[in-house]
């Protein structure tokens, strides 16, 4: 970082970046300046990443990051006049380049779900640009019905090829416009012989909640423990930048007072996605839940919501998974974010719903299992073959 910085305050007519990340912020106030990043990401935790104080400034071939899902935060800040741009990706949102829209608002992952194996399956999607684009499509086995998308919200078809039983689907694309800047989006999804066809139109972007700093979301800590408003229904969401393929899916725990399920029902999973009482089931089409508290029956004391990587391979663990995120929602508007950090473990227990008094309440667990699912499961006395 100390050199990164040394290397712009030299006011040089072209930098020229090695690959690799470089944490920022860094101001470029050379007139004329070209940097071009060889592929390098320049990043922070918040913006602005990249300040141009500066004109006729020329910046390719670059990665600008926040890192801390704050899409709606300010990564690229332009205060000088005539700043070009040449392959520029950018998370964050660019301010003060002229002829340039200010005001994105993509969804991060556009998430598919479990969709038939060995036959062809199709999904539509809004997607709301705030100036043209051109769509770079990097994803094997996914078609996008079309190559350019006007402002405004836009509807693409995606066509994925038959794939075999149990493969996970996994890539991005890129929003390329005029002003020279990328915007990556991210699909996945996995084939599975036994989940049925989709030839319907799902709006899969309108279910992955947008970027929470839009609203001022507070952060939730370990250990906190929150009231929660007069409104009964919830969703609680998982979110991440990135997982490298591992499937995380979410597992929901109803107990009774002994902290305890009363019997396997009380697991709510893919196999058994919702409650007998209808106040608990897995969220459509991304990895999370939904709770309708007045619904859960008098005998049920708490609900813990968790998180765990499919699969026994050894090697795949929450460290692997970048910036994972919980988002709870109060009849469809954000209300808390809670970060978890918990290491080199498979499953975790992320909060819970809990009843004080006859009150609902929220606790922030973030507590994980190194040994995965059949241990969280066994914590709470359910049996794992």
């Amino acid at each position: 970082m100390k050199d990164l910085k040394k290397i712009f305050a030299a006011k040089k007519d072209k930098i020229e970046l090695q690959p690799g990340e470089y944490e920022g912020p860094i101001t470029i106030d050379s007139d004329g300046c070209t940097v071009d990043g060889h592929g390098a990401t320049l990043w922070s935790k918040s913006g602005a990443v990249l300040i141009i104080d500066a004109d006729n400034v020329t910046i390719k071939n670059l990665r600008v990051e926040l890192t801390q899902y704050s899409a709606t935060e300010t990564a690229v800040e332009v205060r000088g006049e005539n700043a070009k741009f040449e392959s520029v990706e950018v998370f964050g949102q660019v301010k003060g380049l002229k002829n340039s829209a200010e005001n994105w608002n993509l969804p991060r992952t556009i998430g598919l779900g479990k969709f038939a194996a060995k036959v062809q399956n199709e999904f539509v999607c809004k997607i709301n640009v705030a100036e043209p684009c051109k769509i770079i499509n990097q994803i094997y086995g996914l078609k996008i019905s079309a190559d350019t998308l006007p402002v405004g919200e836009n509807n693409l078809q995606f066509t994925i090829s038959a794939l075999p039983d149990n493969i996970i689907l996994f890539g991005d694309f890129f929003l390329a416009t005029a002003s020279g800047f990328l915007r990556r989006i991210f699909v996945t999804g996995r084939s599975e012989i036994s989940a049925p066809e989709v030839h319907q139109k799902i709006s899969v972007a309108e279910k992955v909640p947008a970027p929470k700093k839009n609203f001022n979301v507070e952060l939730a800590a370990k250990g906190q423990r929150v009231s929660i408003p007069q409104t009964k229904k919830f969703q609680v969401v998982f979110e991440d930048e990135g997982h490298g393929g591992m499937e995380i899916d979410a597992y929901i725990f109803l107990l009774a007072a002994n902290g305890k399920v009363r019997g396997d029902d009380d697991l709510i999973f893919f196999g058994n996605d919702k409650s007998f009482d209808g106040g608990v089931k897995l969220a459509e089409k991304i990895c999370g839940a939904e709770v309708d508290l007045q619904k859960i029956s008098a005998e049920i004391q708490s609900v813990a919501i968790c998180f765990a990587i499919y699969g026994e391979n050894a090697t795949e663990n929450f460290l692997k998974v970048k910036s994972p995120t919980v988002i709870i929602f109060a009849e469809d508007k954000p209300f808390f974010e809670f970060k978890l950090q918990v290491g080199n473990v498979k499953a975790i227990v992320a909060l819970e719903f809990y009843r004080r008094r006859g009150i609902w309440k929220i606790n922030f667990i973030g507590a994980g299992f190194a040994a995965g699912l059949k241990k969280l499961c066994e914590s709470y006395n359910v049996e794992v073959n």
